[in-house]
């Protein structure tokens, strides 16, 4: 399977074997743009993108049986938050908290600047509508 076409000015920053979604194992591709998962085991799915500019946390972890994980919590097309978990397993028995770690790093450095600047974007006038609603919490606190 060939490489994913790139847009414009992105470029590919970090590529990662046996990353895994849900029980899917994936090539994950990482972009100054967007993560890309790509099946290359069983080349059944089609390629899966979340576009960095979709992210709104990123935090990392280990799961039950103690592999290295990133959760995303990703917006999705309705305005709502999902999470997303990539796993890095030990499959071969190595450690594999230098890829994970890297991987954190290279996402948080590429996101875009601030997530509530993304949103005041799309929802123009969205901090006008939260200073009545402080204005009105300690007027009630006081007896």
């Amino acid at each position: 399977m060939d490489d994913p076409e790139l847009q414009g000015d992105e470029q590919i920053l970090i590529r990662t074997q046996a990353v895994h979604v849900k029980s899917i194992s994936f090539e994950a591709i990482l972009t100054n743009k967007r993560i890309i998962l790509i099946d290359r085991i069983k080349n059944l799915l089609p390629p899966k993108e979340i576009l960095l500019a979709t992210i709104k946390s990123v935090e990392s972890g280990e799961n039950a049986i103690r592999d290295l994980v990133i959760t995303l919590g990703v917006i999705t097309r309705t305005g709502g938050t999902r999470k997303m978990v990539l796993t890095f397993s030990r499959e071969g028995g190595g450690n594999r908290i230098k890829e994970r770690d890297e991987w954190i790093r290279q996402i948080r450095e590429h996101l875009t600047p601030s997530f509530e600047q993304v949103i005041r974007k799309v929802i123009p006038g969205m901090e006008t509508e939260k200073a009545p609603s402080q204005q009105a919490g300690p007027s009630r606190a006081t007896k």
